[in-house]
């Protein structure tokens, strides 16, 4: 029994290379091609992901070609299918915010948020806001009003509804 752990240890020194490129494959499957799997287990139809890049290969070279391969996916797959793309793409996507939008009061940061932010206080004020507030309402008692004279059958003239 005292041999055990020395045999143990004299098969990792004499395999080190093999039990390391084991490991690396368990660490290449569990981190580039498990999490492309989800769908898989859920038993919805898609195309197959490769690793790393998910179903994207084909869309890196060609942006335009998407819409094609949505159709051909669409027509093989049918309404629900699973589309795997590498979460990277997400990250840089938010990163690199693109124009006009990288002007949003919530993505602007430091000194810039504080002047947008001082210079829509006063617009959004909190009497401002009650009566826009007020709005959904008569929105409702507008669509209500045309719903119930629609069910008479009756004819619309638009511009008294709206005075």
């Amino acid at each position: 029994m005292a041999d055990f752990p020395q045999t143990i240890a004299q098969f990792a020194n004499d395999h080190w290379v093999t039990l390391l490129v084991g490991f690396l494959i368990l660490l290449f499957y569990r981190y580039c091609v498990e999490p492309f799997t989800v769908f898989k287990k859920l038993g919805i139809c898609g195309p197959t992901p490769l690793p790393f890049v998910g179903n994207t290969a084909r869309t890196l070279f060609d942006p335009n070609i998407l819409p094609k391969l949505q159709q051909e996916w669409y027509m093989k797959y049918g309404k629900v299918y699973g589309y795997n793309f590498p979460s990277s793409m997400i990250r840089r996507s938010i990163i690199e915010i693109p124009k006009p939008y990288n002007k949003m009061l919530s993505v602007v940061p430091g000194q810039k948020w504080r002047d947008l932010r001082n210079t829509l206080s006063p617009t959004f004020s909190a009497s401002k806001m009650k009566q826009v507030a007020t709005e959904p309402y008569h929105g409702s008692n507008f669509v209500n009003s045309i719903w119930n004279q629609g069910e008479k059958h009756k004819l619309l003239k638009m511009i008294q509804l709206l005075n």
